[in-house]
């Protein structure tokens, strides 16, 4: 999810998503640059839509500096713990 969005109607499109019993959805909803509070922000705007999704990063680790991975590992850790 790009990082300004937190409009509901981004994930509108995905209201009816039927998912196999063994596919867990994960969003790209964690982003250095505006942190657990972003976060937070952007999991609350998905929750209406999706209600059962676990978090990453919006492209995976790789493409991230290196010096970047331990914040983003906070995150993840600090929004996984409420």
């Amino acid at each position: 999810m790009p990082r300004e969005c937190d409009d509901i109607a981004y994930f509108a499109p995905q209201r009816d998503l039927a998912l196999r019993p063994e596919t867990e959805l994960i969003l790209g909803l964690v982003h250095y640059t505006d942190g657990v509070e972003g976060t937070r922000r952007r999991i609350a705007t998905a929750k209406p839509i999706l209600s059962d999704f676990a978090i990453a990063t919006e492209c995976g680790f790789g493409r991230c500096p290196a010096e970047t991975i331990p914040e983003l590992l906070r995150i993840h850790a600090q929004v996984a713990d409420g």
